[in-house]
């Protein structure tokens, strides 16, 4: 039984998970609820189609996604805070950087950072992480 989905995420989840002086993360599917005037992660894992990336029975399917850590900084402080936060995430899934769960690599590619928005109390900014891995066929 293949286990690329969750290889993926415990890989990508792994290295959030050793973010230096991280604000907390609210891990999917989890319940959270956010403390005024603080700042908090969310990561989630926008997974893309797989595709076969060698010839036969036996290539490697390709993974491609996009892991979005959401930055939820509060509103009205500017966004200073929010955009050094989304700079030290970026950092820290650096392109070229390979990730390893179990026999799966996750390639980290490009760190882009999306447009800041308000989302209820919270200053919104979404640092978005292009990865690829390469898996034997289920």
């Amino acid at each position: 039984m293949s286990t690329a989905f969750a290889s993926i995420d415990i890989a990508l989840d792994s290295r959030l998970n050793t973010l230096t002086s991280s604000p907390p993360v609210v891990w999917e599917n989890t319940l959270y609820t956010p403390v005024s005037g603080t700042t908090y992660l969310r990561p989630t894992n926008l997974t893309g189609t797989t595709a076969q990336a060698s010839l036969g029975d036996t290539g490697l399917d390709k993974y491609q996604g996009i892991y979005q850590i959401d930055v939820f900084a509060p509103l009205g402080d500017g966004p200073g805070a929010a955009n050094a936060q989304a700079d030290l995430v970026a950092d820290h899934f650096s392109r070229g950087t390979d990730l390893t769960s179990g026999a799966v690599v996750v390639s980290l590619g490009d760190v882009s950072r999306g447009t800041g928005t308000k989302d209820g109390d919270r200053y919104l900014i979404a640092v978005k992480i292009n990865y690829t891995a390469y898996i034997a066929p289920r």
